[in-house]
C-alpha cells in the first residue's frame, strides 16, 4: 500500500507517466511513507526478495501498461 496525500486523483484509472510521475514525488517527498502489507511482505519473503529490491523496481522501473481494475481498485505493473 502507498499513502500520499497528493492532487493526482488516484481512484481513476491513470497512464503509465502519470504513475511514474506519482511514484516519483513519493521518493523524492518521503520514501518512508511506502509500507508492505502482510501479503506482500509475504510474496517477498517468498520469492526472496528484500525490502530494498522492491523499493528499486519501484523507484526506477517501467510501468508495462495501462491498469488493470481489480477487486475494487486499479493495478500497474512495474
Amino acid at each position: 500500500m502507498i499513502d500520499l496525500i497528493s492532487k493526482i486523483d488516484v481512484t481513476s484509472r491513470m497512464g503509465p507517466g502519470q504513475v511514474r510521475k506519482i511514484l516519483s514525488e513519493i521518493f523524492n517527498y518521503n520514501p518512508n511513507l511506502i509500507s508492505f502489507t502482510k501479503h506482500a511482505r509475504t510474496q517477498m519473503r517468498e520469492r526472496n526478495l528484500k525490502t530494498e529490491d522492491v523499493l528499486n523496481v519501484l523507484k526506477v522501473g517501467i510501468i508495462l501498461n495501462f491498469a488493470e481494475f481489480e477487486k475494487g481498485s486499479f493495478k500497474y505493473r512495474v
